[in-house]
């Protein structure tokens, strides 16, 4: 017999979701787009992701980098003190919605940061809901939402006529310093 036991608790501390603007986002928009467009879809729906989908490992793709190397300097400038030790993306992709195409509610547990960068978008495209927040933000092109890893999202139908283009992703760090205790 086990003492183990799992309750479901809703925690009601504030999660924040930090926004910024990429300042070079128009000119980026064709390039990342052709970029996801060449892909092509690699994950056949087999995501929850409901739409074309790359490849895990955009992170090595070097305009890739910029919206990455983006969200991490967005998370310095906003979390005050910034820890020490080392950021780096675990894993990206890119996807392209088009109209009756959504994403499925889910979190990027263990994932310490997730983040939105929206390549094409704009206010009347799906937007990316947080139902335990109650919320949901609207994209456009060139907004970066960074949320908490293990927060629940997901992405309605997109009912715009035109392709909804993102780029999403996980941060995570580790500390470099080990524990005096480690040997």
């Amino acid at each position: 017999m086990s003492d183990l036991t799992t309750e479901r608790i809703l925690f009601t501390e504030p999660m924040f979701v930090h926004t910024n603007v990429y300042p070079n986002a128009e000119s980026m928009k064709p390039i990342l787009t052709n970029i996801i467009q060449e892909q092509g879809d690699q994950q056949k729906y087999e995501t929850n992701v409901k739409a074309q989908m790359t490849t895990w490992d955009m992170y090595k793709n070097e305009y890739f980098k910029l919206i990455i190397e983006f969200a991490i300097e967005t998370l310095k400038k906003e979390i005050d003190p910034y820890p020490t030790g080392e950021t780096y993306c675990t894993d990206c992709w890119g996807a392209i919605y088009k109209t009756g195409e959504n994403t499925n509610p889910h979190a990027h547990w263990p994932s310490l940061w997730s983040f939105v960068y929206c390549v094409d978008a704009c206010p009347k495209c799906s937007p990316l809901v947080f139902p335990g927040a109650g919320r949901a933000i609207k994209p456009n092109t060139g907004l970066i939402i960074i949320f908490p890893g293990d927060v629940s999202h997901y992405v309605p139908k997109q009912e715009c006529e035109h392709n909804r283009v993102i780029i999403s992703g996980n941060i995570t760090r580790i500390n470099n310093k080990k524990n005096k205790e480690t040997k």
